[in-house]
């Protein structure tokens, strides 16, 4: 079967722009930026918990010299050892993702919404986990040591994204749980099995 995803990556890409430009009016208004930070974000592990996502970066991927793909493809996989080997891999593995070049990101404009929203301090309001709060990255803590009063509330942005991946998983009859570093999702890119949804219809087309 195959399932044109174009619609959801484009309603996916507001979504971000919309994060990016929220998180940039209050990094302004509080001079904060990530120029000189003697820390790198890249080398915290993030958990990536949309299908959408996953399609959305892999675009960007595919848009890559081939040599680039091959070089991501080898981090990926020594990045991916490295967390299947470290205990608790989400607090105690600190190893570059395999985007990094030159502590850069290279698909920095696909980069997933958790990735964006690293650096100021955050707030969720969940049905379920009620209201979370979230510290700011190390440098921010380090310019802010008494905090201050702003904060990026991450619960719109999030009750979309959940919406968008719920029209386009039912549309793809996909039900399986998600849950994916960003090298995982690269080296998807390697198994065509990687993305099937167990006992439902294949797809194509993203």
């Amino acid at each position: 079967m195959f399932v044109d995803v174009t619609e959801y990556l484009e309603r996916l890409s507001s979504i971000y722009k919309r994060v990016d430009e929220a998180y940039s009016a209050i990094a302004s208004q509080l001079g904060f930026s990530c120029k000189g930070c003697e820390d790198l974000c890249c080398n915290r592990v993030f958990l990536h918990f949309t299908v959408v996502e996953n399609f959305y970066l892999i675009d960007g991927f595919r848009r890559l010299t081939d040599d680039l793909k091959e070089e991501i493809f080898r981090r990926a996989e020594e990045y991916n050892q490295a967390y299947s080997t470290t205990s608790r891999p989400v607090v105690n593995l600190k190893k570059l993702c395999p985007l990094n070049f030159e502590d850069l990101c290279i698909l920095y404009e696909y980069r997933p919404i958790a990735c964006r929203f690293y650096g100021l301090p955050g707030r969720l309001v969940s049905p379920t986990r009620g209201t979370e709060q979230f510290q700011g990255c190390w440098r921010f803590e380090k310019l802010f040591p008494e905090g201050t009063d702003y904060t990026l509330d991450r619960t719109a942005f999030y009750s979309e994204l959940a919406a968008l991946e719920g029209e386009m998983r039912k549309k793809l009859c996909y039900y399986q749980k998600y849950k994916k570093t960003i090298a995982q999702m690269i080296l998807d890119e390697k198994n065509p099995e990687g993305l099937i949804p167990r006992n439902y219809d294949f797809f194509e087309g993203y």
